[in-house]
């Protein structure tokens, strides 16, 4: 389904669905800065204060992180 993907300085990132109710949210120690969202795949890309890469799956699980 559709889905609205936020992340948030105060270290959060947020996923709701189309009517606006949250589905899950993940909390990072450092702000987040950028971020992208690769459906085909199922993963959301964030960019965070502390230099990491972090990839995230539909699920809110990470999946992989890395320095930037």
């Amino acid at each position: 389904g559709r889905m609205l993907v936020a992340g948030c300085t105060d270290g959060y990132l947020r996923v709701f669905n189309a009517d606006g109710r949250d589905l899950w949210n993940y909390q990072a120690d450092f702000k987040l800065w950028h971020l992208a969202v690769n459906d085909k795949e199922r993963i959301i890309a964030v960019g965070a204060g502390d230099g990491q890469i972090y990839l995230l799956n539909y699920d809110g699980h990470v999946v992989w992180k890395d320095k930037a």
